[in-house]
């Protein structure tokens, strides 16, 4: 249904097969998320990939975003 645009102007996620609303996003929220991401991208290179505010599958009826 979002890949469809039913949500187009709203952030929402899908947890345990419900579609629910997400939290706002604040400064200290993304300053954190740009420390740990720089830390973990220098840690892990090359051995893995860092995706940092991406959904990712957790089961078949949850798809969290990361950060809400």
């Amino acid at each position: 249904m979002v890949g469809q645009g039913f949500f187009e102007d709203e952030k929402v996620e899908l947890l345990e097969g419900l579609i629910v609303e997400m939290s706002p996003r604040g400064i200290r929220h993304a300053a954190a998320i740009q420390r740990l991401n720089q830390l973990l991208v220098l840690s892990l290179a090359p051995r893995a990939g860092v995706r940092p505010q991406l959904p990712f599958v957790a089961s078949e009826i949850s798809e969290p975003e990361p950060g809400g």
